[in-house]
């Protein structure tokens, strides 16, 4: 089920535990290190460096990495495109972690 909200789409269901509250997000499974941070971290870039290329914050990228942050649809696309990578091998690689 969706439900659309101020143009962000907010997943109310999904089947995935490591989703945990149902709102997708970009850390790992098991709380280590986040695929995103990873990936920041093979391409050499700072978080600022990344949060600039995604168009957010410094601070609100901090937080997705460390998985304090539930994160909207919008804004996981757009991390994903700053790191080069399809939105869906950013899920996949979230998966595997």
């Amino acid at each position: 089920m969706l439900l659309i909200v101020d143009t962000r789409i907010v997943y109310t269901s999904l089947p995935s535990p490591q989703w945990g509250s149902g709102v997708p997000d970009l850390t790992s499974a098991n709380g280590s290190a986040t695929p995103s941070r990873d990936r920041r971290e093979e391409l050499a870039l700072t978080q600022e460096d990344l949060a600039e290329l995604a168009g957010i914050h410094r601070t609100y990228l901090s937080d997705i990495e460390r998985g304090t942050r539930n994160v909207s649809l919008v804004n996981i696309e757009r991390v994903a495109a700053a790191l080069a990578l399809p939105i869906s091998e950013l899920f996949r690689l979230v998966e595997r972690s």
